[in-house]
């Protein structure tokens, strides 16, 4: 079931989330972000944006994304594999990385690196693992040098888990996507070692998606998978 545009609220996710929760559920939307000091970034940062939100970035209001807090009291999980596209939807690092400027020092965007509250609050519910992007997770995550889309990475992580694959082989498609990413950047690097032509606009797309595509992860256990028709 797909559950996209007007239906993607706020209270359909919380039914998912609640009494109507799958074996699996992916979701995929902005994720919430707070500033170095603000009250709310422990407990809040990478809450999901549902389409509440009318769409303005000055508009965000609480009621317009989905936190640990907003799981109901009674919401069981028990044996269900979530997983979580958004930016924060693992968790933060202390420094930024994405924006780090060589010989320079990066700038701090929380005092700690920290696990976002609501993977935390879903495995204490009882799912079994928990999927999700530490830091921003850009949408250059799904593009192949910043211009052909290869969306085939995510579509293969949800079909593996569907055909009963454990999480942590299914995961292991994202380490190959960096993998991939990580290597055209050493070869970018090694050709500006060797005094050649790079292109700065080209060389900065790889970076950021090598960077990004490094900070998957995984919580809870990898040997998990979902119950298919038939299994007991």
């Amino acid at each position: 079931d797909s559950y996209l545009e007007e239906a993607a609220t706020k209270e359909q996710l919380g039914r998912l989330l609640g009494d109507e929760a799958p074996d699996l559920l992916i979701a995929a939307s902005h994720g919430m972000a707070f500033d170095l000091g603000d009250p709310r970034q422990r407990e809040h940062q990478g809450a999901i944006l549902c389409q509440d939100w009318p769409g303005s970035p000055e508009l965000v209001r609480r009621p317009h994304w989905f936190a640990a807090e907003d799981l109901l009291d009674g919401a069981r999980l028990d044996g269900r594999v979530v997983v979580l596209f958004c930016c924060h939807g693992m968790g933060s690092p202390a420094i930024d990385e994405l924006t780090a400027v060589i010989g320079q020092k990066p700038p701090q965007i929380a005092d700690a690196s920290f696990v976002a509250r609501l993977p935390q609050r879903l495995l204490a519910r009882g799912a079994l693992a928990v999927v999700g992007h530490v830091d921003r997770a850009l949408t250059i995550a799904g593009t192949w040098d910043g211009i052909e889309a290869q969306p085939q990475v995510f579509l293969d992580l949800g079909i593996q888990l569907m055909r009963g694959d454990p999480v942590g082989w299914a995961t292991e498609r994202l380490g190959q996507f960096f993998g991939t990413h990580a290597g055209h950047m050493n070869e970018k690097w090694q050709t500006h070692a060797l005094s050649q032509e790079v292109d700065p606009d080209e060389f900065t797309v790889q970076w950021s998606a090598t960077k990004n595509a490094r900070n998957f992860a995984l919580l809870g256990d990898p040997a998990v998978r979902i119950r298919l028709p038939g299994q007991d």
